[in-house]
């Protein structure tokens, strides 16, 4: 009798939980509806990249590499800003496809980026598209072709991140593949 009341409450609850968690559902959907919750938006940013190595000292080493961002969320995503960030003595240069914040080149084209930060910063590069500001749900932008390039010396060692930010994310997400590389003669 004692294991069957046991038993009894025991459903009891979990029943309670149940109402309880189902209660803060409803809550959540309604304040969501009304705009009193923002959705915290899903977005993937990831590398691409082939590698060209070369195990003599005088031969160049080449990373060529792409920066996809890739919205999965419900929400259009406001003003893209990406960095790719290249470690501290890191043996990387980097080159890549973008005309500088006070350039006066030709109107820009679809894949055109703006470099934000100083030139002379060599381990961080801050770019924005010049013809998207904003990124809908699903839809995914890329930065392309970027390159990565070093001699090799005795031993090397570097790696290189990425990070978006937009309006909803002013804190910003990091790559899931941050690119590393190592070797030694």
């Amino acid at each position: 009798m004692n294991e069957l009341k046991q038993l009894t409450d025991k459903i009891n609850e979990f029943k309670q939980r149940t109402n309880d968690y189902l209660l803060e559902v409803k809550n959540t959907i309604h304040d969501i509806e009304r705009g009193n919750r923002p959705i915290d938006p899903f977005v993937l940013s990831y590398f691409t990249y082939s590698t060209s190595l070369s195990h003599d000292n005088h031969s160049e080493n080449i990373i060529i590499a792409n920066f996809h961002i890739l919205n999965l969320s419900d929400q259009t995503l406001k003003n893209p800003i990406i960095c790719i960030q290249l470690s501290e003595n890191s043996p990387f240069s980097f080159t890549g496809k973008y005309i500088l914040g006070d350039s006066e080149q030709q109107a820009p084209t679809n894949d055109t980026w703006q470099r934000m930060n100083e030139q002379a910063d060599e381990n961080e590069y801050w770019l924005r598209p010049m013809n998207q500001d904003e990124l809908k749900p699903y839809e995914e932008l890329v930065y392309s072709q970027f390159q990565l390039k070093w001699f090799q010396a005795a031993s090397y060692s570097g790696s290189v991140n990425g990070f978006v930010y937009f309006d909803q994310k002013s804190e910003g997400m990091s790559a899931i593949n941050p690119i590393n590389m190592s070797g030694q003669m």
